[in-house]
């Protein structure tokens, strides 16, 4: 689906670009922290067309193919430790586009 294609190159885009990731900040406030709205505006501004609804399709889709089997093993659980993304809220951790 071209939604898909237009959130994963968007957010390649923004992993890549400090900037963007600094007008993210910004637009937390105007979009009142609904992080939906404010990557569905930002995306729009830069020329990707997707719906909030698409993007909460695509953020729990993600999420399910992230979540580990089984307990994580040391390693793992080091890597998690203490482990947050601002951005990540809305799935809990469980998968970053920013941080994949």
């Amino acid at each position: 689906m071209m939604a898909d294609k237009n959130i994963e190159d968007f957010f390649e885009e923004v992993r890549a670009s400090a900037d963007l990731q600094g007008t993210l900040e910004a637009l937390q406030e105007s979009c009142g922290n609904d992080l939906l709205k404010m990557y569905v505006a930002l995306a729009e501004k830069k020329g990707y067309a997707f719906s909030e609804a698409q993007l909460r399709v695509a953020l729990e889709e993600k999420a399910g193919e992230m979540t580990p089997e089984g307990p994580l093993d040391d390693e793992q659980m080091e890597s998690v430790a203490a482990a947050g993304c601002p951005y990540c809220i809305f799935t809990r951790g469980s998968y970053c586009f920013f941080t994949k």
